[in-house]
C-alpha cells in the first residue's frame, strides 16, 4: 500500500461516520430479511425486540469496523498523471487523466462513488465521494484534472 501512492501526494480517505451509518442501515435490512427467512415474516414482526437486540449488538461494531477498514485501506490520491485508487475488488489502479473513457455515478443509501472506466483496459476505478475532507478533495481534483476531463461533470459542489 505504501509504495502504490507516492509519499509526496495528499491521500484522501472516506468519512468514517458516513460509512458507518450506511453500513449500519444495510445490515439492518439484511438482518430483517434473514430473520424473515429463518422464522417467517409474521414471527419476525412479532418478535421484533429480540431481532433489534441482536441487530444492535452485532451490527454496530461490525459497521464501525467495516467503515474504518474502508477508510484506512482504500485511500485515493491525485497527481498530474492521474488518479491513484482501487477497483471494487481492491485492485490498485493508476488511471491516467487522458485514459478516462467514461464516468458513471453509483449511489447506495447516502454513499456515492464515481465509477471511472479506462480506455486502455477493462479496469474500473471506484472513487468514493463521501470524503472526510470534501472541500480539499474537490479542490485537489479541480487543480489537477484537465479541463476536458469527464470527471469534472460530477464534481461540482452541492450548493453551486
Amino acid at each position: 500500500m505504501a509504495a502504490f501512492i507516492p509519499s509526496e501526494l495528499k491521500r484522501f480517505r472516506t468519512s468514517i461516520v458516513a460509512g458507518t451509518i450506511s453500513i449500519f442501515l444495510i445490515v439492518a435490512v439484511f438482518t430483517f430479511i434473514g430473520g424473515s427467512l429463518r422464522h417467517g415474516f409474521v414471527d419476525t414482526l412479532l418478535n421484533w425486540r429480540n431481532l433489534l437486540h441482536t441487530y444492535l449488538f452485532l451490527s454496530a461494531p461490525l459497521s464501525l469496523f467495516s467503515s474504518l477498514m474502508l477508510s484506512l485501506f482504500n485511500p485515493v490520491a491525485f497527481s498530474n498523471e492521474g488518479i491513484y485508487g482501487y477497483s471494487v475488488n481492491g485492485k490498485k489502479i493508476l488511471l491516467l487523466w487522458e485514459g478516462i473513457l467514461q464516468v458513471r455515478k453509483f449511489t447506495l443509501l447516502n454513499l456515492t462513488w464515481l465509477r471511472i472506466y479506462s480506455k486502455a483496459d477493462k479496469n474500473v476505478l471506484w472513487l468514493p465521494l463521501f470524503q472526510a475532507r470534501p472541500a480539499e478533495f474537490l479542490h485537489e481534483i479541480g487543480k489537477l484534472a484537465p479541463a476536458d476531463s469527464p470527471i469534472r461533470n460530477f464534481l461540482k459542489p452541492k450548493n453551486a
